[in-house]
């Protein structure tokens, strides 16, 4: 069954029609019914449209992962707003690329990341208003986040907003140097949630625990939509722990849960303990299943693939499927989706042939912002062009094979390894860099860093971290650093050889942050 095309506002303010009375967030100590949470909601609204903020206006978020994140956005939604989020620690460079790509009109931040951003004043000149959560004055020119704090509790007027305009742009890290600001629709956020919904038999009965952050596509799309498609309840974790998972499963009583595979990984490196099957999680929503994790907790388990160029859709296997075979990350929702794999040309391949896999739903991304070199070659004819590799079966089951796209995904995180190489080869000593992933059983992949040097210079592995961590975001920092003797090997064409430096790869004996 598809869903009719609908605005984020539509969707929300009908689920709050026809479930007021009913939870709706946990978050901390206190729970919110749809009914409280829409008012508050349209407190902030109330407020951001007496500021200024209008339909289709950009409004940037530097929130941590929590209620007022969840708050702001469902607030800009209500307004017909486009939020921006970016991840909370980003570095300077990082918030620079965002703002300068985007330009939005507004900036709702935190103070440790509004400290960040009064590094370079400069990119603050062009906003409308600043608008900084927490105690004291937000000095440089912002307004305390207290001002949106209307007091008006009432709905806003209704925007003119079509479900085909802007929602988000949501930036996120590929195959190039700097990451991608993804225009998503606002149809796909309940396209999304009931897709994924029916998928999984979520009902009014359950309670999702929301450990995925909310600045990203997994949380806004495919966990949020899905608990207001569904009439259902969630708890937000502000991050994830292994032991507070358990606790606040254990004491809401949660049903449902999505986790990345690196929380799955936390979850299995605690000790074995009588109650690992003490819970009420029918599902977790995962990409991979880890050897022996579903027998161990007791637990359903159904994978799925998507991406925010998607909008959040994908393909994902069914609540009580059993045809559990290795790499299966199910088949397409919402129903009406397409999928195919190609090759390199770019033709369509037959059943069980290997190819770059692509996807096709009209609530997928609208494009890529202000880069149309990249839209015109991820957006072709109305297919996305993932970059990842799997095969279909005759039954249209999908098997995920691997990356084309040169990204390390470390927890859950995209990390451009040409953007890490950019930063350090910045460096006067460094000549050459090769950026890969390893293996990691935590993180899923590691950052691994192979360096030549000038000759004769004295950098050593902690200058170099040093180096990274006043141009890169703490996650993209390299945790591993092999400083080469010899220069880099280069291929007939001059270009370095990755093949030959990644062989020589050895974890065991370079240098490693995490042993310093």
């Amino acid at each position: 069954m598809t869903t009719p095309p609908m605005t984020v506002r539509s969707f929300w303010d009908g689920r709050v029609a026809a479930s007021g009375a009913d939870p709706f967030v946990s978050f901390g100590t206190t729970t919110w019914r749809y009914r409280e949470f829409d008012e508050w909601v349209n407190e902030l609204a109330n407020g951001l449209s007496g500021a200024g903020v209008r339909a289709g206006d950009r409004v940037t978020l530097l929130l941590p992962n929590g209620i007022d994140l969840l708050r702001t956005e469902l607030a800009a939604a209500k307004l017909g707003a486009v939020v921006i989020p970016i991840i909370p620690g980003s570095a300077l460079a990082d918030i620079a690329h965002v703002l300068q790509n985007s330009r939005p009109r507004f900036l709702i931040s935190d103070k440790p990341s509004w400290e960040v951003i009064t590094g370079d004043p400069d990119l603050v000149t062009e906003l409308d208003a600043c608008f900084v959560h927490g105690s004291g004055s937000p000095g440089s020119g912002a307004r305390s986040h207290r001002e949106l704090e209307s007091g008006d509790r009432s709905a806003p007027a209704l925007p003119p907003t079509r479900p085909m305009d802007p929602a988000a742009i949501m930036y996120t890290s590929g195959s190039t140097s700097k990451p991608k600001g993804v225009i998503q629709p606002q149809a796909g956020v309940a396209t999304a949630g009931h897709a994924i919904a029916g998928r999984l038999s979520a009902t009014s009965q359950d309670h999702w625990l929301c450990a995925m952050p909310l600045f990203h596509t997994a949380g806004t799309h495919m966990i949020v939509a899905a608990v207001i498609a569904s009439g259902g309840r969630m708890t937000v974790m502000s991050r994830f722990d292994p032991v507070e998972f358990w606790r606040i499963a254990r004491a809401g009583r949660t049903t449902v849960a999505m986790m990345v595979p690196t929380m799955l990984a936390m979850l299995a490196a605690q000790p074995p303990a009588p109650s690992d099957h003490d819970h009420d999680f029918r599902i977790f929503v995962t990409h991979v299943r880890p050897a022996g994790f579903q027998e161990r907790f007791g637990v359903d388990m159904a994978t799925v693939w998507a991406m925010t160029e998607t909008s959040g859709l994908g393909t994902l296997t069914e609540a009580g499927y059993h045809g559990h075979a290795e790499q299966l990350v199910g088949w397409p929702y919402p129903d009406d989706a397409r999928i195919q794999v190609v090759n390199s040309e770019g033709h369509a391949l037959p059943p069980g042939t290997t190819g770059e896999l692509c996807f096709a739903h009209p609530h997928a991304m609208l494009g890529y912002d202000n880069d149309p070199e990249n839209t015109a070659s991820t957006l072709v004819d109305g297919w996305v062009r993932s970059g990842d590799l799997a095969r279909i079966d005759a039954d249209g089951r999908v098997f995920f094979e691997g990356r084309l796209k040169n990204v390390i995904k470390r927890s859950g995180e995209n990390i451009a390894a040409e953007e890490v190489e950019f930063a350090l080869t910045a460096h006067p000593s460094i000549v050459d860099c090769v950026v890969s992933s390893v293996p990691d059983p935590i993180r899923i992949e590691e950052v691994h860093a192979t360096v030549s040097v000038d000759s004769g210079s004295e950098i050593t592995p902690e200058r170099i971290t040093e180096w990274a961590a006043s141009r890169l975001a703490r996650w993209k920092i390299p945790r591993y650093i092999q400083i080469a003797v010899e220069p880099l090997p280069r291929m007939a064409n001059g270009k370095i050889d990755r093949t030959a430096v990644k062989a020589g790869i050895d974890t065991s004996s370079c240098w490693d942050a995490r042993r310093t």
